[in-house]
């Protein structure tokens, strides 16, 4: 996946990386999760600067699709199976000890602990991913600015 941004800082902390600046992808335009109710559609990314750009420079931003379907898997469908798995693994043993009723909460509560803990691990993960460059957008080159949005196409062909 390649994207078109703007380089508003190099990174001291991180040799070698900057942080660009682009618009979000229209789908995440249209969901809304993070940006409730604000038209502001800018994202800041760290990315390692392989061209050496410089502070306000346009720049291409590549992170590969596997990278991108593993970190969305990663991210969303590992803490739906912990969720299923955890509320099914609950009821079979809450159910004979506790009413119904009663069981299905704790299964519940387990379910949502488990996720919970399933999410603080995956953090931990993202960490040690950060570390070794695993997931990391590269900012392959540089490109002269954009004159309209049309030219920000969210993905470049």
């Amino acid at each position: 996946m390649d994207r078109i941004g703007q380089i508003v800082q190099i990174n001291p902390s991180q040799k070698g990386t900057a942080i660009v600046q682009m618009r979000r992808h229209t789908a995440c335009a249209t969901c809304g999760a993070c940006q409730i109710g604000e038209e502001n559609l800018d994202l800041q990314i760290e990315a390692i600067n392989q061209a050496s750009a410089l502070i306000g420079d346009w720049v291409i931003v590549e992170l590969g699709h596997q990278s991108v379907i593993k970190a969305a898997f990663i991210a969303y469908t590992i803490p739906l199976i912990v969720l299923v798995l955890s509320i099914l693994a609950g009821l079979w043993i809450f159910t004979p000890l506790f009413n119904k009723d009663l069981a299905e909460l704790l299964a519940f509560g387990l379910g949502v602990l488990l996720t919970g803990i399933s999410y603080i691990v995956i953090r931990q993960f993202d960490q040690r991913f950060q570390r070794e460059g695993k997931f990391q957008s590269i900012i392959t080159s540089k490109v002269d600015e954009p004159t309209s949005n049309d030219e920000m196409k969210e993905d470049l062909q």
